[in-house]
């Protein structure tokens, strides 16, 4: 029997999660519930490149089956890319794309997409979120929370779980907004910028700054 979950299906894509830290179960599981409406992938197992106690964490139904940096991609297998950083998850994928990875995009069943919306490849959305009308999202974000009309996300951001992004704002490749931020309508995060846990964005943030509070201000380093 194949490494990972089983449908019971004889056509399932064979699916290799990179990253083997918290967001890469958090995919498996999104993986899982894709899986139960229509059988689509058989997860292969974990690419990484440093210690790794997901097969613990997993009961030992599935593992590491190899590194990042060493696999070689096949004809027949698809990728998903599981951290959360932004930076490390742009690195890695363009290694493997450049090995000839084939990435595929993940949506939860439970979410909802609006009219005239865009999801770009590799994009991660997580449970019960809804994705308003109008919004535009790059290939390669990681998306765990609503996001209101007219927004647009540029490749390999992050928005973490509890994040209010309020309509018409734009977020720049790369950038990070963590857990509880809310940030106020049509207001800019630049590219690579970092938002802080909880803070309260009511003015547009330069590239790559880092903000922190409420209202949200510059933490110079």
């Amino acid at each position: 029997m194949m490494d990972g979950f089983s449908t019971g299906s004889d056509n399932l894509t064979s699916l290799i999660i990179v990253g083997a830290g918290n967001a890469a179960r958090e995919v498996l599981q999104l993986v899982k519930n894709v899986n139960t409406v229509r059988p689509r992938w058989e997860v292969r197992g974990f690419l990484c490149d440093i210690d790794s106690d997901v097969e613990v964490l997993t009961a030992g139904q599935y593992r590491v089956i190899g590194s990042i940096r060493e696999w070689q991609p096949q004809p027949d297998q698809e990728f998903l890319c599981a951290i959360a950083d932004p930076a490390g998850r742009k690195e890695v994928v363009a290694l493997l794309k450049g090995k000839g990875a084939r990435f595929c995009t993940l949506i939860d069943p439970t979410v909802q997409v609006g009219d005239y919306c865009r999801v770009g490849e590799g994009a991660l959305l997580y449970p019960r979120i809804e994705i308003w009308p109008n919004v535009q999202i790059g290939d390669f974000a990681l998306v765990q929370s609503s996001i209101a009309h007219d927004c647009v996300l540029g490749d390999y951001v992050t928005v973490s779980g509890g994040v209010n992004v309020c309509g018409g704002v734009r977020i720049g490749s790369g950038a990070f907004i963590a857990s509880g931020a809310t940030i106020v309508p049509h207001k800019t995060i630049g590219s690579g910028a970092y938002v802080g846990a909880g803070s309260v964005v009511i003015r547009s943030v330069g590239a790559n700054s880092r903000v922190f509070g409420n209202p949200a201000r510059r933490l110079e380093v």
